[in-house]
């Protein structure tokens, strides 16, 4: 699924989202607009993105209540 964090113009798929959003849980909907939490797991090519641009991007939502990073090696 994706997530559009930035009106259409930024739509990254993240490894987990979850939304309790009636618009994102209708039909046969792709794109997550509501997103409450947000899971992305690390490794060593995405983590300076994840930790970085990426969230700087995701904070910005005000749906958004968590977002967690989980570290494929620990």
């Amino acid at each position: 699924m994706k997530v559009d964090v930035l009106e259409g113009r930024y739509m990254p798929y993240p490894d987990v989202v979850l939304t309790c959003h009636p618009f994102d849980l209708r039909g046969s909907n792709l794109i997550i607009r509501q997103p409450r939490l947000i899971v992305e797991v690390l490794s060593t090519s995405t983590a300076n993105r994840d930790r970085g641009d990426k969230w700087r991007s995701y904070r910005k939502m005000p749906s958004l209540w968590y977002y967690m990073l989980v570290d494929q090696y620990s």
